[in-house]
């Protein structure tokens, strides 16, 4: 049996065999970590998030283009702007203004809501 380079203690190189057991095993692992990543990212964010939510006020805060840009906003329960001011919170979809939608954010604002801050999406 050869000696360690290092600490001249007696060694077994492993086998062929036992090193493509190791990377078959690895290999399967990271395979299945894969699809499950690829599984769930291909899920609708929109169709999760908004099912069912309430929505907000609509404000038409831009007009461009002959189009109108539009945001939702929530409002805590009993809410009276003239009498207390509360914290707020914006959330701002991707898409470039050209995809995404505010209703992605519907179901988070309304959270916020019920939790005494105006969200607007």
């Amino acid at each position: 049996m050869p000696n360690n380079p290092l600490n001249g203690t007696a060694y077994r190189r492993p086998l062929v065999a036992d090193v493509s057991k190791k990377n078959r095993s690895v290999m399967k692992q990271l395979s299945l970590i894969i699809i499950s990543i690829l599984a769930l990212s291909s899920l609708d964010a929109e169709q999760v998030n908004s099912a069912d939510a309430p929505e907000g006020k609509v404000h038409i805060y831009k007009h461009e283009n002959d189009t109108a840009r539009e945001m939702e906003i929530f409002f805590p329960k009993d809410h009276d702007p003239a009498t207390k001011a509360v914290p707020g919170i914006i959330m701002f979809h991707g898409g470039g203004w050209g995809g995404g939608h505010r209703k992605q954010f519907r179901y988070l604002c309304h959270y916020f809501s019920t939790r005494g801050l105006v969200a607007a999406t």
